[in-house]
């Protein structure tokens, strides 16, 4: 039985950040700032990437 890793499922996805702390924005590779969902996503995609979630808990981790 030969032991080893995984192949990944295919090439890392680059994650678009989030601009700001309220998640009202994203920020692009050439450092303009998008605050539209669905512009923000298609942009993304036309990159090959994946815009970073919006946090659903109104609430920090530590809490």
């Amino acid at each position: 039985m030969a032991e080893g890793h995984p192949e990944p499922a295919g090439p890392p996805l680059n994650i678009i950040p989030l601009a700001n702390s309220s998640g009202t924005g994203w920020r692009f590779p050439d450092n303009s700032i998008e605050t539209g969902y669905v512009q923000a996503r298609q942009r993304a995609e036309a990159m090959g990437c994946q815009l970073q979630a919006r946090q659903t808990s109104r609430y920090s981790a530590s809490h």
